[in-house]
């Protein structure tokens, strides 16, 4: 039987998820994701709106545009917010699906290093 040997993990060369800042926007946004994979609409509206409140404060970018440059992002996001308004589960999940193809995160789960670049309204599609 042979020994396997240890490997040191590296450090992140991004900031660490904090209680706040980009790390809790980042799992705020995540969030939103899960309750509307689960299902639970009261949830995916309470998330999203600590997800707004925590961008607004955090990233100093208009609440209607928290992806900066990235217009198609902004526009599935607004979508996202009117879905989840009236409560229409359905619409929602479609514009927090596409909301994950604009920016690019969803062939891999939300690593510090993404929730950064997300947080920070970088276009990930260069």
């Amino acid at each position: 039987m042979s020994a396997i040997a240890s490997v040191p993990l590296m450090a992140s060369p991004y900031p660490a998820a904090t209680p706040s800042g980009s790390g809790q926007i980042g799992r705020d946004f995540h969030a939103v994701g899960k309750a509307l994979q689960s299902g639970d609409v009261a949830s995916a509206q309470k998330a999203l709106a600590t997800f707004q409140q925590n961008a607004q404060n955090n990233l100093q970018t208009p609440a209607s545009q928290p992806f900066g440059n990235n217009s198609q992002a902004n526009t599935d996001y607004q979508n996202l917010v009117g879905a989840l308004q009236t409560g229409n589960l359905s619409s929602a999940q479609k514009a927090f699906e596409r909301l994950e193809t604009d920016l690019q995160i969803k062939p891999f789960p939300l690593s510090d290093g993404v929730r950064f670049v997300l947080n920070k309204g970088m276009d990930l599609s260069r």
